[in-house]
């Protein structure tokens, strides 16, 4: 005997009330949002003329402020040589290790 699997009439209104509540809330959403929207528009502050020199001068300010002082400048103090026999020297004179950065190719690439 077998036995045959009716379907839940249920079932589907069950999945179109699913679809509509998702419909409204989406519709929901769009309308918040256009009203946010149209309120921050009309809330945007009015465009106004700058003064250039004014702007520069208040950068070249801050950059002022922010540049190392030399007593903080201490990738100054070292020994920078491009030679490695004159860096090797330099290095046996002052009792200080040698760093050797070699490269072939982009700083990305093999080193």
């Amino acid at each position: 005997m077998s036995t045959v699997k009716r379907r839940d009439p249920r079932a589907g209104r069950t999945m179109l009330f699913i679809l509509l509540a998702c419909n409204v809330v989406f519709l929901g959403l769009l309308l918040s949002h256009r009203a946010i929207r149209k309120e921050a528009a009309s809330e945007a502050p009015k465009v106004t003329m700058v003064d250039h020199a004014a702007v520069v001068s208040g950068v070249q300010t801050r950059v002022d402020e922010a540049e190392l002082r030399p007593e903080e400048r201490v990738v100054d103090q070292m020994g920078w040589q491009f030679d490695v026999d004159k860096a090797l020297a330099v290095a046996r004179e002052k009792h200080r290790p040698v760093f050797l950065f070699a490269m072939y190719g982009d700083l990305d690439g093999k080193c």
